[in-house]
């Protein structure tokens, strides 16, 4: 694995040196830990290191090993490389209900970190008491309780990506046991819920879920995917309607449904369901796109651009940024405070927004930018 940056052991205390290894490799090769994973120590048995942990990312744990053998520097590795081999091959999963929470430990009681949708392709990296560490198409880390994935095998995998689908296009629905108005439920359904197309009715769409049920969905709350997956593409009037559908529903710490959704699980939302698939924090989000303004020179903003809040740098600080929301024209932006709803920048408008314009950073655009094309749901999903 080739290095572009030299390590130097300390002389006269070897621990620093160590240290500054697995620091610059975790740095480089994993900087956000939100999204990979390389918690890699060490201890010391005579003059034999002994290295323990774990990681998910081959070449950071390359670069470790490289970085000793080049300094002659004894050692043992006992780091795990994950997916965990007890996994057994089940690396790969989908989503199996509407809206899967998934948790910054494998506990109930953990804090809500992120969610993810039914029909969603997952990875999965270890167990730890019937929750699972899985890794999402943003590549999102969290635990999810087992009962809300189904896992795959290769072959398995292989026949999801040739089937046919469907996704639902409302904001809140159900599947049900028959084709008729009046039937028993399968489950809820929310925006972005992708099924198994089995067969197309009158005025239904037969489907089934990962782990083999079967349900019934209105045609006119859903679509073949693939036809939806087509017709994709950066339309401000849709990302506009698809927005304003939303209004109105509760914001939710770590939420990137249309049951609850914080700031950034909105505009997230907002973008899937116009077939792209944005990062999930606000501070990530803000690292895709062009730069479009940082002077509050609103009159260069677009429908579709994302305007983002937080704290500026100072000399002693860093900037944070930790409030995004999506620009709509006229002076007027829509994001996820308490609420979804609508604030201006105006002034003069009975919905100024003093609070966020004080605290406002910069705009980002997608449309256009070298991001747009790599963020297409068709690339995060299945590649």
């Amino acid at each position: 694995v080739f290095i572009p940056f030299l390590f130097l052991l300390s002389c006269s205390d070897e621990k620093p040196g160590i240290d500054g290894i697995l620091l610059s490799v975790k740095e480089y090769f994993v900087p956000d830990s939100r999204e990979g994973i390389f918690n890699v120590t060490w201890t010391k048995t005579g003059d034999l290191l002994q290295l323990e942990g774990e990681t998910d990312n081959q070449n950071a744990l390359q670069a470790v090993l490289d970085s000793l053998a080049r300094f002659h520097i004894s050692f043992e590795n006992n780091v795990e490389m994950l997916p965990q081999e007890q996994l057994e091959g089940r690396y790969q999963a989908l989503v199996n209900i509407s809206v899967c929470n998934i948790r910054k430990e494998p506990r109930h009681s953990s804090e809500l970190v992120t969610q993810s949708i039914l029909g969603t392709p997952v990875k999965v990296l270890k167990e730890k008491g019937g929750w699972y560490m899985i890794q999402t198409p943003d590549q999102y880390l969290g635990w999810v309780d087992g009962g809300g994935i189904e896992f795959l095998s290769q072959e398995n995998s292989d026949a999801y990506f040739e089937r046919k689908k469907i996704i639902f296009t409302g904001i809140y629905g159900f599947s049900y046991q028959k084709p008729e108005e009046v039937s028993t439920t399968i489950s809820d359904l929310t925006s972005g819920n992708v099924l198994f197309l089995e067969e197309i009715l009158d005025s239904y769409y037969k489907v089934s879920y990962p782990d083999g049920r079967i349900g019934y969905i209105r045609k006119s709350e859903s679509e073949p995917f693939d036809i939806w997956l087509s017709e994709s593409e950066f339309d401000p009037e849709k990302l506009t309607s698809g927005a304003f559908s939303m209004m109105g529903v509760p914001y939710l710490w770590g939420g990137t449904s249309s049951k609850g959704m914080d700031c950034s699980g909105f505009t997230k939302t907002v973008y899937l369901m116009n077939g792209y698939v944005l990062p999930r924090d606000a501070s990530q989000q803000e690292n895709i796109g062009t730069l479009v303004d940082d002077k509050k020179a609103f009159e260069k903003l677009q429908v579709g651009d994302l305007l983002f809040f937080g704290r500026q740098a100072t000399d002693s600080t860093r900037e944070r940024v930790v409030h995004v929301g999506m620009w709509i024209g006229d002076m007027k932006f829509i994001h996820a405070s308490g609420d979804i709803h609508v604030s201006s920048m105006d002034p003069d408008s009975d919905i100024f927004d003093e609070y966020n314009l004080e605290r406002y950073l910069r705009t980002k655009r997608l449309n256009g930018s070298e991001d747009e094309d790599n963020l297409a749901i068709e690339k995060r999903y299945y590649s």
